[in-house]
């Protein structure tokens, strides 16, 4: 299988959606849990994946982050694929897959570029 670096198309951080719950195991210690949301992938990410996590534009932020005015409802409509042009693509070297691999090199593009 081709391995591919996907990011942003604009450079800088990014958010994606995410959960985090602090709760109590059967044991009585204390957990902390944390999960990405995704979504379908758009057009250009389905090409390698059909799923893809859920980035939330910084005109947003706020809305996501506010857990006290309301419930999942107020926020379902972010739940939705990126736009097209928000990621790029770009193949690299099979390398990436050993984790004793380390470095910018593993980013680096693998020839004639297919990006999408």
């Amino acid at each position: 299988r081709q391995p591919w670096y996907v990011s942003p198309r604009k450079k800088g951080p990014f958010a994606v959606a995410g959960l985090w719950e602090n709760w109590m195991g059967a044991d009585g210690s204390e957990m902390e849990s944390a999960v990405i949301i995704t979504c379908r992938a758009n057009r250009s990410l389905s090409k390698i994946h059909q799923r893809m996590p859920v980035v939330i534009r910084p005109r947003d932020y706020l809305r996501w982050l506010d857990c006290r005015n309301g419930g999942a409802e107020n926020v379902a409509d972010l739940l939705a694929p990126a736009v097209e042009d928000f990621f790029g693509l770009q193949k690299v070297a099979c390398k990436v897959n050993n984790p004793q691999n380390d470095g910018a090199e593993l980013i680096e593009a693998l020839g004639q570029q297919e990006l999408f």
